[in-house]
């Protein structure tokens, strides 16, 4: 499978997702299997996401930046406001300006505090054509 490098838009995917799943869940009125579902599609998307610029490698374990674990803590506040629009009568509006605010502040978090692995180039030998 060909691995993608480009960061921005690793991060512009996973906050459009991120965005995107959050609309969803203050604008419907769902019981607990329905929004179960949109987490599991989110998960999923975030999997795919993640194989396909070879964010799962194992390499990653051993060279992951501590001062970059921010991102993951900084994010967990966007779905607070979930809850305090859903179930009101601004839900439908407020619900996809929401997403979209989400999203804008998930790539801003995540560009500067987001760890994305690139492996290692080894160096060619002298004389090599690669």
């Amino acid at each position: 499978m060909p691995r993608l490098k480009s960061e921005r838009s690793y991060w512009l995917g996973l906050s459009a997702a991120h965005g995107v799943a959050l609309a969803l869940l203050t604008m419907t009125d769902l019981p607990w299997p329905g929004l179960l579902l949109i987490f599991a599609a989110l998960v999923v998307f975030l999997i795919v996401q993640g194989l396909l610029y070879g964010q799962f490698d194992k390499a990653v374990l051993y060279e992951v930046d501590p001062r970059k674990g921010t991102a993951g803590a900084l994010l967990t506040f966007f779905p607070l406001g979930t809850y305090l629009i859903r179930g009101s009568e601004i839900a439908l509006w407020a619900g996809p300006l929401y997403g979209l605010i989400a999203s804008a502040g998930s790539y801003a978090i995540l560009k500067k505090y987001g760890y994305f692995y690139r492996p290692a180039v080894p160096a060619t030998e002298p004389g090599s054509t690669k």
